[in-house]
């Protein structure tokens, strides 16, 4: 199983409570102190994207039901098959840093022995099937 950019719950856990189980609010307050203050959300969501797409992108924004965060997550044990978690290093919400620990707690995801650089996801020349950067892994 590969999660991108998950904010993984703990069996039982409704996303509303994930915030406040996962100490996240330490997280901002991290990022606040770095940066100098508080990020506006372009900041945080559009800071990689050029202008003109990442206002096509706000123009479409719609609120959020609260709904789903209600429900808590129906698994009452997380599925007994191998995690690997593509971490997006340059993403500010959550930060990575922070995403990191909180996916190795959560998921039992090992810190990845290949660190190096090599190049970005590209197809297997012989199955035709994408082959992760090790550089995107724990």
């Amino acid at each position: 199983m590969v999660l991108v950019a998950a904010m993984p719950p703990t069996p039982g856990e409704a996303p509303g409570e994930w915030w406040e189980n996962t100490g996240h609010g330490a997280a901002p307050a991290e990022r606040e102190r770095l940066d100098g203050g508080p990020p506006d959300e372009d900041a945080l969501f559009y800071h990689d994207v050029p202008p003109e797409p990442a206002a096509e992108a706000r123009s479409r924004e719609r609120a959020q039901s609260g709904g789903p965060f209600g429900r808590p997550w129906p698994l009452v044990r997380r599925p007994e098959t191998p995690a690997s978690f593509p971490l997006c290093r340059d993403d500010r919400f959550p930060p990575a840093a922070w995403l990191r620990g909180l996916v190795r707690e959560r998921l039992r995801v090992p810190g990845h022995p290949l660190r190096r650089i090599l190049g970005p996801i590209r197809p297997d020349t012989t199955t035709g099937s994408p082959q992760l950067n090790p550089k995107l892994l724990l």
